[in-house]
Formats: C-alpha cells, sequence, structure tokens
C-alpha cells in the first residue's frame, strides 16, 4: 500500500474511534486498555479497525509482525516527521516531501486532520 493510502485509512479509522465510546485518542500509547476504555494513538486507530486488534488487547507496534513498520510510518507522519515515516516503508523521493509542522490533535483536534490532509496530499503528489 502506498504511504498516502495508509495515511488516508488511518484517518478513516481516527473518525471511527472518535465516535465509537470503548476508545480514546491518546498519543501517548499505541493501543492500551484501561479501566474500561481503550487508549489509542493514530497508528492504535489504525490497529482496532484496519488490523483488527480486539479492544481488550494491549498491543504495541513490535507485536504486529509485518505491520510494524506501517504503524511507525503513522506515528512519525502525526509528529509531522514525513521523511522517517516514508523511510519506514522504504520510500524516499528526491526533492519530494519534506518534514511539516502538526497540530497537536489535543490542542484542535481539527486542525490535526487538516495537517494529516497535507501531508498525505504532499506523499500522493510525490508519486
Amino acid at each position: 500500500m502506498h504511504p498516502s493510502e495508509l495515511l488516508e485509512r488511518a484517518l478513516v479509522d481516527l473518525e471511527k474511534a472518535e465516535t465509537d465510546d470503548r476508545y480514546v485518542i491518546d498519543f501517548n500509547c499505541w493501543h492500551r486498555p484501561d479501566r474500561g476504555k481503550t487508549h489509542v494513538c493514530l497508528a492504535g486507530c489504525y490497529m482496532a479497525f484496519s488490523l483488527n486488534v480486539r479492544v481488550d488487547q494491549l498491543r504495541h507496534s513490535f507485536d504486529m509482525g509485518l505491520h510494524c513498520r506501517e504503524l511507525w510510518a503513522l506515528d512519525f507522519f502525526s509528529r509531522g516527521h514525513v521523511l522517517c515515516g516514508l523511510a519506514e516503508l522504504s520510500y524516499y523521493y528526491w526533492g519530494g516531501p519534506k518534514n511539516m509542522a502538526v497540530y497537536s490533535y489535543l490542542e484542535d483536534e481539527a486542525k490535526f486532520k487538516v495537517s494529516m490532509n497535507r501531508i498525505r496530499k504532499e506523499i500522493q503528489n510525490a508519486r
């Protein structure tokens, strides 16, 4: 899967987690159940909905086998480290996407999503 498609899928999964009472968006963990709620970051949302990790399972990127690099790429993208995210997926673009400023999800969810979509479009246009 192309990195732009991965990020697009993760953003759809983020929207699902936001509307599911079982999840709390928390960029300090991957996929961590705690007192009846599961805390997930962007990559954790992808784990939950695209990779079908059960809500009651504690998971880290390293638990996810072949998907580990995808999860690290999403983690890097969520912090604006575009080049590191692409490198995790073995994508290299000379003169392509650069690292970008990203709004914190905690400060402004809408601006975070705008930032992520801007990164997604940059990656997509670098094809």
